[in-house]
């Protein structure tokens, strides 16, 4: 079998409309253009990652070469390069040239061809025949895929009247668990974040599965929301069905698509909600029992948030704090929404009223924005409390009465669960949600056995 080695792409771009004065490349990848010039055979020289212009032009046309094999030999991860089997996964901003100063808003066409025995997939949004994104993108544009792979499409319901689609990506390398196992497992967690928002949150989503050799389980993923969002998530090639359903990473994911993006602020937030959330979004699905939700929470809560001292949410650089900090703080808001509301309603109301109002992965918005969007939704204003509190000051984060509302305790290393009646009720409320909870949902967990 010919091996399909993408070692080069040629890339041959067009700017007109604003006046560029250089092209730069990622800071990570700049050694590995070449061949940076202008159409009219005019060589440009490196500063670095740079190359400038001999003067400003408004009607450009420029060409050069990446080598894309060898970032993926230097990076060997998917968050520059990498290479699976006959395939190679890298975000597009790993080998995009960025025309600068390029306004915000300005509508990028990219165009694709490959040689008869490889394919390209992309997260970006297509349309006639291309790619698009905008020129604030360029830097973090999302991934694409080179060679040899399956592509399996999936329609799912959505937050809007169109219906909405997730597309997976196997890259080539068997998972012992089998192609159409994982496959399977993707759009089982795709369901499951479906149900929790009411619909899939955003139209087109892609989830590339990258196999690792002599690794089992599952081992990492990434959201990159620009255009259209993808993911990427690495599987062991050891991996069995059991060890997919056990594990949290692919629902933790899928949960950033219905969540705003920011730029360098309120990951507490965003990490915190997608941390609180997940294990409730698989106890919904079936996927892990009352007991092991409770015990997680209250674990990794207790340790976790005390990482990193007495720094603010906004300040910690331990991912523990930062993670579990905002979990804990997602807790308190939904237990007081679901004291104060008997049971009615919970912060995810918030966050279901925010997709619906356009606060989706692929969206950029301010911290300040999203909480004051969630409590207008709620009419309340305990998240921006929260965040007053915790995220911008150093207050310690208080759980105590929080545990003791849901009746939830670890007494010599055993989990307990108060059975009164009222505590049972917000216990299962918050577990469940307000709408499983109306239609009687029942509380057995259907489990994945091991194979």
């Amino acid at each position: 079998m010919t091996r399909v080695q993408p070692a080069s792409l040629r890339v041959e771009a067009t700017c007109q409309g604003f006046a560029v004065e250089r092209l730069r490349a990622p800071a990570e990848t700049g050694s590995f253009f070449s061949e940076v010039q202008l159409t009219e055979s005019v060589p440009l020289t490196a500063d670095g990652n740079v190359w400038r212009l001999p003067g400003r032009s408004s009607a450009l046309r420029y060409r050069y070469t990446v080598g894309l094999e060898a970032i993926a030999g230097a990076y060997d991860h998917f968050d520059v390069a990498e290479r699976s089997g006959d395939s190679l996964i890298a975000p597009a901003a790993s080998w995009l040239l960025r025309p600068e100063p390029a306004p915000p808003g300005t509508p990028v066409r990219l165009s694709v061809r490959t040689p008869p025995h490889a394919r390209f997939v992309t997260g970006l949004t297509r349309r006639e025949g291309a790619h698009f994104l905008r020129s604030e993108q360029l830097r973090v544009a999302t991934y694409g895929v080179f060679g040899s792979f399956a592509t399996y499409r999936t329609a799912m319901e959505s937050v809007s009247d169109d219906p909405a689609e997730i597309r997976t990506v196997l890259l080539d390398g068997s998972i012992a668990a089998g192609g159409q196992r994982v496959v399977a497992w993707v759009e089982r967690g795709a369901r499951a974040v479906a149900g929790f928002y009411g619909g899939f949150p955003v139209p087109r989503a892609m989830l590339a599965i990258v196999p690792q050799r002599g690794r089992r389980g599952v081992l990492f993923g990434k959201v990159l929301p620009q255009s259209e969002p993808a993911i990427a998530v690495s599987v062991g090639a050891e991996t069995r069905e059991s060890d997919l359903y056990g594990d949290w990473v692919l629902v933790h994911e899928l949960f950033h698509l219905g969540f705003p993006s920011f730029f360098r602020e309120g990951r507490w937030l965003d990490e915190g909600l997608a941390t609180y959330y997940e294990p409730l979004i698989r106890a919904r699905a079936g996927l892990a029992t009352e007991a092991e939700v409770w015990s997680e929470l209250l674990r990794e809560m207790t340790s976790r948030i005390a990482a990193g001292g007495d720094e603010s949410l906004e300040a910690a650089r331990d991912f523990r704090r930062v993670y579990w900090g905002g979990a804990a703080l997602c807790l308190i808001a939904d237990v007081w929404h679901r004291k104060r509301s008997d049971g009615a309603r919970g912060l995810e109301d918030g966050l279901r009223a925010l997709v619906r109002g356009g606060g989706t992965a692929d969206r950029v918005w301010s911290l300040d924005r999203a909480i004051d969007f969630i409590d207008g939704a709620l009419d309340a204003t305990i998240l921006r409390q929260l965040a007053e509190r915790h995220a911008h000051r150093a207050e310690p984060i208080a759980l105590a009465d929080t545990w003791d509302a849901l009746g939830v305790r670890i007494d010599d290393g055993r989990l307990e669960l108060d059975p009164s009646p009222e505590r049972t009720r917000l216990r299962r409320s918050v577990l469940f949600g307000t709408e499983n909870m109306r239609s009687g949902y029942r509380f057995e967990q259907a489990r994945i056995s091991s194979k």
